[in-house]
């Protein structure tokens, strides 16, 4: 399974996961405590809408093939910043979506 880096923090609620396997699968992907299953499209790829809560989000990838296999993420999350944040490499904050 490869997966797009899913980034540390985000500034907005919508979030796309993006991944691809070396066959075709099911993916399963829970985000916090909400699971959610789909296909792999012909190119063995998927993407899934995410749509965070604020705060720090939990997400997992478990991948299942024809034959039962299955193989699963590390832990991943990202933190959906709302407010005024630091942007390290920045003298100045920005100010995110409330």
């Amino acid at each position: 399974m490869k997966l797009i880096s899913v980034p540390k923090t985000v500034t907005s609620s919508k979030y796309t996961l993006k991944g691809s396997t070396s066959e075709p699968a099911k993916v399963t992907i829970k985000l916090n405590k909400t699971e959610h299953t789909i296909s792999t499209d012909k190119n063995n790829a998927f993407t899934f809408p995410l749509s965070l809560s604020k705060g720090i989000n939990f997400i997992s990838v478990t991948i299942k093939d024809a034959a039962g296999n299955e193989t699963s993420s590390a832990p991943l999350s990202t933190t959906y910043a709302t407010g005024s944040v630091y942007i390290p490499g920045s003298s100045s904050t920005k100010h995110l979506p409330n």
